[in-house]
């Protein structure tokens, strides 16, 4: 197997363990089985009045009159509540003020810390490099002949001969 193979072979490892990680559950936040308790700090107080329609996703319901208003999508990213705001200073004059009060003391509070985790104990496992002798060492590798090793470096090979061909053009 050529160095070039070996090379993006560990390339490909690598970005193998970091994709798993990222897209492991601990990552994900607002699932259920998430250890990060983030959404609930950055919970829009509007939502204290308001609770998302069950058959539309771009509605939300008022809690006070039961009136459904528009979210403007029914995609979660581009969603706003402007219109609830709207609708609560309009028609739920006390609650508007309500809102406002908890928005302003919420707003006064001073970020909540992250806990400072202790330094014998990693949060997440460190990632490292494999040098090109250890990638040799490892017993699981296939035989020269293979042809899937075939394919891999014929591939690794076009793709050396196209960059190299596009950079004397």
């Amino acid at each position: 197997m050529s160095s070039y193979s070996i090379a993006i072979v560990c390339a490909c490892i690598s970005l193998k363990v970091i994709t798993d990680k990222i897209n492991s559950p601990v990552y994900k936040v607002g699932t259920s089985d998430s250890s990060f308790v983030a959404m609930s700090a950055s919970r829009n107080l509007i939502w204290d009045y308001f609770s998302k329609s069950e058959t539309d996703a771009s509605k939300a319901k008022c809690t006070e009159c039961s009136k459904l208003l528009s979210l403007g999508s029914n995609k979660p990213g581009k969603q706003t509540v402007h219109g609830l705001k709207v609708h609560l200073e309009k028609f739920h004059k006390e609650l508007f003020v309500s809102y406002t009060t908890k928005l302003n003391a919420r707003n006064a509070e001073p970020p909540a810390k992250k806990p400072k985790l202790d330094k014998q104990v990693s949060a997440t496992p460190t990632l490292v490099q494999l040098s090109m002798p250890a990638v040799n060492e490892r017993s699981n590798r296939w035989p020269d002949d293979h042809p899937a090793v075939q394919r891999i470096e014929k591939s690794i090979m076009d793709l050396i001969l196209l960059i190299c061909c596009r950079t004397t053009l």
